[in-house]
């Protein structure tokens, strides 16, 4: 055969015994560029091409792969090569089992009162991410709960499940807010579903989709779960939130004014002023100066600040405690907090502005949430341009 064998028109009578796989109704594409061996009883369907690139004697036998997408090579006989088709795989259209979909506000399903606008949020504490699951025979179904989803305050949330290729999905939407889009806030928030009850171990696959950050979903988990436990508790991810009292604190050198800030020469300031967030890198050290001027808090308080780097934002907590012995005066005053933070790397950085007032609940509020491009080497951004009430 001079070491190739060209294109093979038709199933010889050597395969006769294993059929022509080529007539079963799958496919045999013509992506299939077969290495097969040099003997004169090779046989394969019509359209594939079998050649002898290895040199080797006639009869002796290689078993090779498809470099295609639809078959499979496989060396059936001590001298032939067969080719089995297995076809293209095939993705099944989803059968949508989607029961008592929810989704909770701003804090999860417990919440009973929220307190946020565009620019500021109530949050709860550092949390793990989890998706729990309960067998429910009583009713018929499967409960799915997602919690501690770290998203926008404001956003438009929905959540379906569907089994396509034997995988139960389950599916959350994040979309920006009808009116008004987005918030400069960060929520905590709680997904959940149910579908029919089945007996076994099922495959599951927990997805997200936040429609601005493109068009495909991001796995947030997928795995096996035996439903014979009855109930169980999955970890997506620890720590999730602001968690920066559990974090090191990696600012320098803080600084906190008097009323009336830095530069003040009077209690009361000449003229009504919104809150700043002032920033000064330094390209050659990497110091990146932060200082917030004119917040409006108590005149009688003990302040601090500290900044925590959080899955790559900057974290800045402020936290305003009453003076002395927890006494608080009757007025308020304009303050100015600051604060270093060195080695930051040049480019695009996301920064978190929160405030605790020790006595208002001791929850951390955000009051801005954004980024900071440091090529710029300095900044000021307004946090709050309406002129301050605070006198």
């Amino acid at each position: 055969m001079n070491g190739r064998i060209v294109i093979v028109a038709l199933c010889l009578s050597a395969l006769a015994a294993v059929g022509c796989s080529g007539s079963s109704g799958n496919d045999t594409g013509h992506d299939q560029d077969v290495i097969g061996d040099a003997g004169s009883d090779n046989g394969v369907p019509g359209d594939a091409t079998v050649t002898d690139e290895s040199g080797e004697m006639p009869g002796h036998d290689t078993v090779v792969g498809d470099p295609g997408t639809d078959e499979t090579v496989t060396d059936a006989t001590v001298t032939d090569l067969v080719i089995v088709d297995t076809a293209d795989a095939e993705t099944t259209d989803p059968v949508f089992v989607t029961l008592n979909p929810r989704a909770s506000a701003c804090g999860g399903f417990e919440v009973i009162e929220q307190a946020f606008d565009d620019r500021a949020a109530v949050l709860p504490e550092c949390t793990d991410e989890t998706l729990d699951w309960e067998v429910d025979s009583e009713n018929g179904v499967i409960h799915f709960m997602n919690s501690g989803v770290w998203l926008n305050c404001c956003g438009e949330h929905s959540i379906e499940a569907y089994i396509q290729d034997g995988v139960y999905v389950i599916r959350e939407e994040d979309s920006p807010a009808q009116e008004g889009g987005r918030c400069r806030c960060m929520c905590l928030f709680e997904f959940a579903v149910d579908v029919p009850l089945v007996e076994g171990t099922i495959a599951v696959r927990l997805e997200r989709y936040v429609t601005e950050n493109g068009e495909t979903p991001e796995t947030t988990w997928s795995g096996d779960i035996d439903l014979g436990g009855g109930t169980g508790q999955i970890v997506i991810r620890e720590d999730v939130g602001w968690c920066g009292a559990e974090a090191t604190n990696i600012g320098l050198n803080p600084a906190y004014s008097a009323c009336g800030g830095f530069e003040a020469l009077r209690l009361i300031p000449p003229l009504p002023a919104g809150e700043y967030l002032d920033w000064v890198w330094d390209e050659a050290s990497g110091k990146l100066s932060l200082t917030n001027r004119s917040t409006c808090l108590n005149c009688c308080g003990d302040h601090s600040m500290s900044v925590y780097l959080q899955d790559g934002i900057y974290v800045l907590h402020e936290v305003d405690r009453p003076a002395g012995e927890g006494e608080r005066c009757f007025c308020n005053c304009l303050f100015d907090f600051a604060i270093e933070v060195p080695s930051v790397a040049a480019g695009v950085i996301g920064v978190v502005v929160l405030r605790e007032v020790t006595d208002a609940g001791g929850i951390p509020e955000t009051v801005w949430q954004g980024t900071i491009d440091l090529s710029a080497l300095s900044g000021s951004i307004a946090i709050d341009s309406e002129p301050s009430e605070c006198i």
